[in-house]
């Protein structure tokens, strides 16, 4: 394990919500720590204030031209994450709780697995472990079907279809990826395009390379809620979330192909110019 604690953050048009974000990981993060924040052409005044807080606080800013999306952007600092275990944060979770890092890290390392906030969405289908310190995916994947039984398929319609994998796969509000798993995945899948599922994609990944998926009650953190996508962006983003997912649970399940042959260490499309 390395002792240099890695934060990825990419923020546009959120100046009010990240100095929120940035605060909390100010105050709860123990030991010597990296933000790195690629600022995604934002207009408002998150630029200005990256640029003063830059001088007081060890962070490491990209700032673009113009707003590229989500995975193409963490995208061009990702290189300065190869090696290091780290934590993929977005610009509008407030981490309430002491020496969380170390909570998330011990939890990774202990059970081999991606560790994460549990999404409030996902509370439909948490069940009779909504109190655990510890969820496990595997847990909820087997509370659903066991409601599917007791209550129907429409149940499961109207409780799960929308989570699908990404009820049982940890999300990137506050997501802890080791750097084992790093060196195998790569970098993120930019054809979501603007916003959306590239974080579930790289759970999902690790997920079939044998890393588990686990949510963490303990840290306590709250959500803003300050949406900001791009008009449009959820028009496309479940479609081929589902077409991804499909594809490779049936090559590897169907067709029984190697790990290696279906998940290759991932490049970005192309390399990003920042305005420094």
């Amino acid at each position: 394990m390395c002792d240099k604690i890695i934060i990825s953050i990419v923020t546009w048009n959120r100046c009010e919500t990240l100095k929120k974000t940035l605060r909390g990981i100010y105050e709860h993060t123990l030991g010597k720590y990296q933000i790195l924040i690629t600022d995604n052409g934002s207009t408002d005044s998150t630029v200005d204030f990256l640029k003063e807080e830059s001088k007081k606080y060890p962070l490491d800013v990209l700032y673009l031209k113009e707003n590229v999306g989500i995975a193409r952007a963490r995208n061009a600092h990702w290189y300065k994450c190869i090696g290091y275990d780290v934590v993929r944060m977005d610009d509008d979770i407030v981490i309430e709780t002491d020496d969380w890092y170390s909570i998330y890290r011990d939890t990774a390392y202990n059970y081999n697995a991606f560790v994460g906030r549990m999404c409030d969405s996902y509370l439909s289908v948490v069940g009779k472990h909504k109190d655990d310190d510890l969820i496990f995916a595997d847990d909820l994947e087997e509370y659903v079907a066991d409601m599917e039984k007791e209550k129907g398929s429409d149940w499961v319609v109207k409780n799960y279809e929308r989570h699908g994998s990404e009820g049982y796969s940890v999300n990137g509000q506050l997501m802890f990826i080791p750097k084992n798993a790093i060196y195998k995945i790569g970098y993120w899948d930019e054809r979501y395009g603007m916003s959306g599922f590239e974080d579930i994609d790289y759970a999902i990944k690790g997920k079939i390379l044998g890393y588990g998926q686990i949510f963490i009650n303990s840290v306590k953190t709250k959500h803003l809620h300050k949406l900001n996508n791009l008009c449009g962006a959820d028009d496309h983003r479940w479609p081929l979330l589902w077409q991804r997912v499909a594809k490779f649970y049936d090559d590897i399940i169907i067709k029984k192909s190697s790990v290696s042959d279906i998940i290759k260490f991932s490049y970005p499309t192309n390399k990003l110019v920042g305005t420094v």
